[in-house]
């Protein structure tokens, strides 16, 4: 009788994980730039709606990291590696962008879903 207990505790643990899978899980495939549809984002996305509109003003080609084209942008970026990427971790952090408005979690999020899917060119 007192094992019915522990396999119904056990079940409960185990099950709790696997709910955070079913439910997280495909996130990374669901386009946080646009909700109704299942693209993944590229660089024309991510530049068009998080880069030119919030870090360009400051890293558009006059030293230091530069995000106005694919190229320079890869240079803060660690494909696969959000934690490796300056680009990601400067906005995660909150030490970037140091003037204007600070990015919302979309946008941060859309940073990371980008590396994380490799950082893919258009």
């Amino acid at each position: 009788m007192k094992i019915k207990p522990v396999l119904r505790t056990s079940r409960a643990i185990l099950a709790l994980p696997l709910a955070g899978i079913i439910l997280f899980g495909c996130s990374k495939n669901s386009s946080v730039l646009n909700p109704n549809t299942s693209a993944s984002p590229t660089y024309a996305s991510i530049s068009s709606v998080v880069l030119q509109p919030g870090c360009v003003g400051c890293h558009g080609g006059a030293g230091g990291y530069s995000f106005d084209t694919y190229t320079n942008t890869m240079h803060g970026v660690t494909p696969y590696d959000t934690a490796n990427s300056p680009l990601y971790t400067s906005v995660r952090t909150g030490r970037m962008p140091k003037s204007g408005t600070a990015l919302s979690q979309e946008q941060i999020k859309a940073i990371s879903d980008w590396i994380y899917l490799g950082a893919p060119n258009n």
